[in-house]
């Protein structure tokens, strides 16, 4: 039987997450987009959030995107039309997105206290 893209990425590197491994290794649209696919398939399998696979896949992969190049990032966003959960399709700078990270961490403590947490 012959492996599919997804399995191979995690044959790669067992002890990463396959989708590190995939934006790392995969260069051509084609492999993007199957890997994309089958990736999708996996998580209809193995979800335990309230979001759909395709949604989980595309925030996933937006958010993990940002780890690599800008070349990486165009590749992947560009080819799938995602983008990064929180950035969009932006490239912050480390600053930026250190600003951010705390500005959201003030609305969640903020969130919280209301709630009462």
């Amino acid at each position: 039987m012959c492996k599919g893209i997804f399995q191979k990425m995690i044959d790669l590197d067992p002890n990463s997450n396959c989708v590190f491994t995939a934006i790392g290794v995969l260069k051509t649209e084609d492999e993007v987009k199957q890997f994309y696919k089958e990736y999708i398939e996996a998580l209809k399998i193995k979800n335990d959030t309230n979001l759909s696979a395709k949604e989980l896949a595309a925030k996933n992969v937006g958010y993990i995107c940002s780890y690599f190049s800008d070349e990486a990032m165009r590749l992947w966003y560009e080819t799938l039309n995602i983008e990064h959960p929180i950035f969009g399709k932006t490239y912050p700078t480390p600053e930026e997105a250190f600003k951010k990270g705390q500005e959201m961490g003030e609305q969640l403590k903020k969130t919280n206290k209301k709630k009462g947490n």
